[in-house]
């Protein structure tokens, strides 16, 4: 059998010394060493790499963008749906019971009982944002594993619910539609007050833990003060601030007589809950509000719409397709305007 080395030789391959390499021309009595400056020259670059996008991994961790929490109905209570998307408007009655007495006679007709009934007007908003999507966009995106149509579609739904939330809170220029904020209702700001001598002495911020608490507390003493004792510190209560006041009320205090300024709050008022609203922080200052629930089993306020959100069939063209996400707003009701009080605190 022929050796390796033998089979080597026999193409011209020579292995000599230590591992240095040899050719021969096949001239039985010549054999020439290839130094490096006999060898053709390179034309490419160096290399033994790869492509860098085959070292890159596509990972299915995706991080969303964070937006304005749309909290206004853990404040205000789930959207009420009233008629449907055709109305326009809607009216609701509000009645009171008036009367008076006389002494009794068989023979008198004196003294009367009636109801007054008003009417409260109340429009509604259908607004609208459309989706749509090309056949070479959606094929590209699965490259990446991703699935636009449902993304887009979630992106609809999104839009929707932030307008009517923005609703809850602003209502509608032009229109009978009034938010949490600017309802006529509602009556004016209380204005934050020092027995410590702070400077300045309407900021909560620059105030004593005793004052901050005094401060929260007057305004559920209002909401209790106009009730005529439909409400008392047992009423389930929503607070609804911006998440810096609320960093205020539930910082840890040292030489408090609670731990806090809201343990204080919910210790006198056990159904007291807290939400944030971030739309509370404004140019003004910092708005607190706070609101009885309910009123003998009703509601205190609501935000309304006739229609929470509809789409539309997909509707395809050549090489695209699209679609409507659409929804309603009617603002915010206050049936009864005594059972919510709000104070702004200038900072």
């Amino acid at each position: 059998m022929t050796s390796p080395k033998r089979q080597l030789e026999n193409k011209g391959i020579y292995i000599h010394g230590e591992g240095k390499l040899y050719a021969s021309v096949k001239d039985e009595d010549r054999i020439e060493l290839l130094d490096d400056d006999s060898l053709p020259t390179s034309i490419t670059i160096d290399s033994s790499g790869v492509p860098v996008e085959l070292l890159t991994n596509i990972s299915n961790k995706a991080v969303k963008v964070l937006q304005t929490p749309t909290t206004s109905e853990g404040f205000l209570g789930e959207t009420e749906i009233i008629g449907d998307p055709a109305i326009t408007s809607d009216k609701y009655s509000e009645e009171e019971i008036v009367g008076q007495v006389a002494p009794y006679s068989d023979f008198s007709e004196a003294g009367i009982s009636e109801v007054n009934i008003n009417w409260i007007r109340n429009d509604f908003y259908i607004a609208q944002t459309d989706i749509q999507y090309g056949d070479l966009e959606l094929e590209r995106a699965a490259k990446a594993k991703i699935n636009k149509v449902e993304k887009k579609q979630a992106a609809g739904t999104a839009t929707i619910k932030r307008f009517q939330n923005r609703a809850n809170l602003y209502g509608i220029q032009g229109l009978a539609i009034y938010g949490l904020f600017n309802n006529p209702f509602v009556g004016s700001a209380l204005t934050p007050t020092s027995n410590t001598g702070t400077t300045p002495p309407t900021d909560l911020f620059n105030m004593t833990s005793a004052d901050v608490y005094n401060n929260i507390a007057s305004i559920i003493t209002e909401i209790i003060g106009n009730s005529n004792g439909y409400i008392d510190t047992t009423t389930p209560f929503r607070l609804a601030t911006s998440a810096r006041m609320l960093g205020l009320l539930t910082q840890s205090v040292s030489g408090y007589q609670w731990d806090s300024v809201l343990t204080g709050l919910k210790k006198n008022y056990p159904n007291l809950k807290e939400v944030v609203i971030p739309e509370c922080e404004t140019t003004a200052g910092t708005q607190i509000y706070v609101r009885a629930v309910e009123i003998l089993g009703e509601e205190t306020a609501r935000p309304v719409a006739n229609l929470l959100l509809r789409t539309s069939r997909v509707v395809q063209g050549t090489t695209h397709s699209k679609q409507k996400f659409y929804g309603a707003t009617g603002g915010t009701r206050i049936y009864y305007p005594f059972a919510l009080a709000h104070m702004l605190n200038p900072t």
